[in-house]
């Protein structure tokens, strides 16, 4: 956990780990062990308290076999979703 200024805005930002080693196809549902590529993205939960809280985490794509390069599917946000609750 970190905690960022900027300018009048406070914010806390969540590191958050993957725990298991595996990825979902938005596509097609299948779980995959490997991935194609990967950035660090930012979204962000709600308040807390004065704090703006900040998710930061790893998104993968990954190589469908059935479907190709696509984004992972994740429990916790939809799949272009920039602000998660």
């Amino acid at each position: 956990m970190e905690i960022k200024k900027d300018g009048d805005i406070e914010k806390v930002v969540l590191a958050l780990d993957r725990v298991k080693k595996r990825y979902i196809c938005s596509e097609c549902g299948e779980v995959l062990t490997t991935y194609y590529d990967s950035h660090i993205q930012e979204v962000r939960h709600l308040h807390l308290w004065k704090y703006i809280t900040i998710l930061m985490f790893e998104k993968v794509r990954v190589k469908c076999p059935t479907c190709g390069v696509k984004i992972e599917s994740l429990e916790f946000m939809d799949k272009y979703a920039r602000l998660v609750v």
